[in-house]
């Protein structure tokens, strides 16, 4: 999502082979959440549709670290040149457009006799009032990402400012204290029913996850399988922490302790969600990916960020004209939803695109992919 809007700058500078592949991925891992998590949280039944569900969410839990840890392995490494102002203008001209159209699109929608697109927390939304709402950051499930990734640019100058004044082994402690300090603070809180976060603060608990991105891509001395074999064992401890505690409260776990099993700032979670991003980078770095895949990723990648923004209008729109399934009991239905609403977001997106003005509501230029797939193509065949 924000990584996406890094996307066409990375190429005349910093650049990640596996950046685009992140985006995908962790797109794809953002639909997954989204259609696992009714289900898992609201069940006191424990069969095999139970697990695989679970398994799908735990898999797909590291998307919003995964794209937080990206944007700050493609922005933090490069230096502070120009103007604040500059590069402040640049950010906020990708992201305000589309924070103001679809806060305010959802924000309508939530208040007309429509169908609902969250049915578990639009009474919530409604009973505290649209100014509330605005002052939460929260009109969905999603568009808190918004002012998150608002906030890390803010930060973004300063950030950069410190990593360049330290050495490799003290930004290494810098992670795990930042770490250790938005783990600590999340169970504080749970066990409190204190700490919700606001416009001001959705960022804050994740500059940890930022730079832990810098530091994998400029100083990480891990080898790929390394990461590999952590992110198993991150993946196995959030879901044997899930179902323990699923088990210790008799189910429910949108209420018990905040659901911090399927916390992004749960340990088993944070370890998970490092390690996933770990080893793509550290695979793309060393090994690199088939040239197939990443012209997959180049041609999906400029779309991530417009399915993110529509993709749970676009479900409940599918729901109702289409009979899409509303809760999925098992991971093959989570997979067709996934496929369904992934599709079909892309797709709108793409053509939103390829509308002038219009298009900034996705940050996607439809044509301008197409073109420079084109170019690619060329300059293949003329090597060739």
């Amino acid at each position: 999502m924000s990584a996406t809007i890094e996307g066409r700058e990375e190429r005349k500078g910093h650049h990640l082979e596996a950046a685009d592949v992140i985006r995908v991925l962790a797109t794809i891992a953002v639909l997954g959440v989204h259609v696992t998590g009714p289900d898992v949280r609201m069940t006191t039944t424990y069969d095999v549709a139970w697990w695989s569900l679970a398994s799908l969410e735990s898999l797909s839990i590291w998307a919003v670290p995964g794209f937080v840890m990206l944007s700050g392995a493609l922005l933090l490494p490069r230096p502070n040149s120009g103007a604040r102002g500059s590069f402040y203008r640049r950010r906020f001209a990708k992201i305000g457009i589309p924070l103001i159209v679809w806060f305010a699109a959802h924000t309508i929608w939530l208040h007309l006799d429509l169908p609902q697109i969250d049915p578990y927390s639009t009474q919530w939304y409604l009973d505290i009032g649209l100014l509330k709402n605005v002052a939460a950051g929260q009109a969905s499930w999603h568009l808190y990402f918004l002012f998150l990734i608002a906030g890390l640019y803010l930060a973004t100058p300063y950030v950069r400012m410190v990593l360049q004044s330290i050495s490799p082994r003290e930004e290494l402690w810098l992670v795990l204290g930042l770490f250790a300090l938005s783990c600590t603070c999340h169970i504080a809180n749970t066990l409190l029913g204190q700490g919700g976060l606001n416009i001001a603060t959705q960022w804050l608990p994740y500059v940890c996850y930022f730079v832990a991105g810098h530091y994998i891509v400029t100083h990480a001395t891990w080898r790929a399988s390394h990461f590999f074999w952590l992110a198993v064992f991150g993946l196995a401890a959030s879901l044997t922490c899930k179902y323990i505690e699923m088990r210790i409260f008799d189910g429910n776990l949108a209420v018990v302790l905040g659901g911090y099993s399927s916390s992004y700032f749960s340990i088993a979670i944070a370890v998970y969600s490092v390690a996933m991003v770990g080893w793509i980078l550290r695979f793309g770095q060393t090994r690199g990916f088939p040239p197939a895949v990443l012209k997959v990723c180049r041609v999906l990648a400029p779309a991530t960020f417009g399915v993110f923004l529509m993709q749970l209008m676009v479900w409940t729109l599918l729901r109702e004209t289409l009979g899409l399934v509303e809760i999925p009991k098992n991971a093959w239905q989570g997979g067709q939803v996934i496929v369904a609403v992934g599709g079909t977001s892309l797709l709108l997106t793409y053509a939103i695109g390829l509308i002038p003005i219009v298009r900034t509501i996705v940050d996607c230029n439809t044509q301008a992919v197409w073109t420079s797939l084109r170019s690619d193509d060329e300059a293949n065949s003329d090597q060739g």
